[in-house]
C-alpha cells in the first residue's frame, strides 16, 4: 500500500468524520455529568472502587491534612430546647437545637482577638424561638459566615433574616447513597460548598448551557470524594466540640483561642444529619467540607487533560467501529467466534468492560470521576448498526473507495 492510498480521500474523510464524533461525544458525556443526578448500577461500582482507596491506603494529600487540622466542628445533636409547634394536624411543641447556647458561643466567639477564617453554619432557622433575635444579632456581627438554606415548595430560596448569606445545602440521587453536588441551582443562588469557594477562592462563576463558567470551564455536578470522615472525627484527628459541653468546661479565653484562623463548622453531626455514602454514613456538615475540598482541588473542572482522556476513548472506539471492526474475526480465533456465547459477550460486554476499566484508569490520571457507561452503550447499538448495515452507511458517507469502472467489451472488426 503507497502512500497516495494510504492518505487516500476515503481516509482522510474517515478521521475527520471520526474526529468530529468523538468531538461531539466528549461535549455530550461533559454535559451528561454536569446537568444530571443519574448513574448506572454498573457506575455506582465503580464509584465504590475508586473511593475504597481511602480505606486501603493511609496515605493522605497536603491539602487534606491541613484542612482536618483547620476544622473546628461545633457538634449541636444533643444540645435541644422546645419551641410550640402548630400544624393542620395539631399543635404542642418540637424539639430544636438550643438557640440560646448557640447566642452564647457566638457572642464569645465575636469577642475573639482574631475571628475564625470562615464559618458554616448548617442549621435551619426554620422554626422561631424567643432567642432569634439575639442569635441572628450575633450571626450578623460574625460577618464571615455562611448559613445553610432549601429550596422552598414555590421554588425559591429560603431566607428568613436578611442581612446573612444563604445558600443550598441539598443534594439529589438515584441510589439514596450520596454521590455528587452541585455549585450552582442558577446564576442568583449557589450552593454551600461553591459559595465558601467563590468567598474564600476568589472564583467568579456564572451558569450557562448546563456548566460552570469563570475561572475555567467547569462541571455543574460532579462525583464527590470522601477523604474527611466520621472516623477522623472519632480518631480525634478532627477537634470536636458539643455546644453545651465546650461552654461548660473551656473559658472564654480558651474558646477564642483555639477559634483564631479555624473553617468553624455548626451542625448535627451524630443524629439527624447523617447520610449512606460509598464509605458508610457520613455526617452531612462534612460533605459539605468534602466538596468544598473537592472544589478547591479542580475535581469539577474540565481540563485539558480530562477532555482529552475522554476524546482519545471516543476516538479510538469510533474508528473501531468504523473500519478495525471489519478485521475482528482476524483477531479472535475462528473456533472462539464460532461460538454464540463468545460471540455475544465480545460483541456486546467488550465495551462496558473496557469503559469501566477505562473510568478507573481516568480517575487514577487526573483525581477526576468521570461517567462513561451511557456512551458504552451507544457504542454497542452503533456497533450493532454497523454490522447490519456498515456497507451503505459507508457508501453513504463515501468512506469506502469507488468500485473500478468495468471496462466496456471490445468490439469485433
Amino acid at each position: 500500500m503507497g502512500w497516495r492510498s494510504f492518505f487516500s480521500p476515503q481516509r482522510r474523510r474517515l478521521v475527520l468524520l471520526s474526529l468530529a464524533h468523538a468531538g461531539v461525544l466528549t461535549l455530550l458525556t461533559l454535559w451528561w455529568m454536569s446537568v444530571g443526578t443519574w448513574e448506572f448500577g454498573d457506575e455506582v461500582v465503580i464509584e465504590r472502587i475508586t473511593q475504597s482507596r481511602y480505606l486501603l491506603f493511609g496515605s493522605e494529600d497536603p491539602l487534606v491534612t491541613e484542612t482536618k487540622q483547620k476544622l473546628l466542628l461545633i457538634n449541636c445533636s444533643y444540645d435541644k430546647m422546645l419551641v410550640p409547634y402548630k400544624d393542620d394536624f395539631g399543635e404542642g411543641t418540637r424539639p430544636i437545637t438550643d438557640r440560646k447556647k448557640l447566642t452564647a458561643l457566638l457572642a464569645i466567639i465575636n469577642r475573639a482577638p482574631v475571628k475564625p477564617d470562615y464559618t458554616l453554619w448548617d442549621i435551619f432557622l426554620d422554626y422561631p424561638s424567643p432567642y432569634d433575635s439575639a442569635l441572628i444579632s450575633e450571626l450578623r456581627t460574625l460577618n464571615r459566615v455562611i448559613l445553610s438554606t432549601y429550596l422552598t415548595d414555590s421554588g425559591t430560596v429560603y431566607q428568613p433574616y436578611a442581612g446573612l448569606t444563604y445558600a443550598l445545602a441539598q443534594y439529589a440521587t438515584m441510589s439514596d447513597t450520596f454521590l455528587k453536588y452541585r455549585l450552582l441551582h442558577n446564576n442568583e443562588a449557589s450552593y454551600v460548598p461553591a459559595r465558601l469557594a467563590m468567598n474564600q477562592q476568589g472564583y467568579t462563576w456564572r451558569k450557562w448551557a448546563g456548566f460552570v463558567f469563570g475561572n475555567g470551564w467547569w462541571l455543574n455536578s460532579f462525583i464527590v470524594d470522601l477523604p474527611i470522615r466520621r472516623v477522623h472525627m472519632d480518631n480525634n484527628e478532627i477537634t470536636v466540640w458539643n455546644v453545651g459541653e465546650a461552654l461548660e468546661n473551656f473559658t472564654p479565653e480558651e474558646i477564642q483561642e483555639t477559634v483564631a484562623g479555624r473553617l468553624v463548622v455548626f451542625g448535627d453531626f451524630y443524629e439527624n444529619d447523617v447520610h449512606e455514602t460509598f464509605l458508610g454514613q457520613q455526617p452531612g456538615p462534612l460533605i459539605l467540607v468534602n466538596t468544598y475540598l473537592g472544589l478547591v482541588k479542580g475535581s469539577a473542572r474540565i481540563t485539558v487533560l480530562l477532555f482529552s482522556c475522554i476524546f482519545l476513548l471516543y476516538l479510538a472506539a469510533t474508528l473501531y467501529v468504523f473500519h478495525l471492526r471489519e478485521y475482528r474475526e482476524k483477531i479472535l480465533t475462528q473456533k472462539i467466534y464460532r461460538v454464540r456465547i463468545a460471540r455475544f459477550l465480545f460483541k456486546y460486554l467488550t465495551y462496558i468492560v473496557i469503559f469501566a476499566i477505562y473510568t478507573v484508569l481516568v480517575y487514577l490520571i487526573t483525581q477526576q470521576h468521570v461517567q462513561l457507561l451511557l456512551f458504552a452503550l451507544y457504542f454497542n447499538v452503533f456497533d450493532f448498526l454497523m454490522s447490519k448495515y456498515g456497507d451503505e452507511v459507508k457508501a453513504w458517507l463515501r468512506l469506502a473507495p469507488s468500485p473500478p469502472a468495468e471496462e466496456a467489451p471490445a468490439q469485433p472488426d
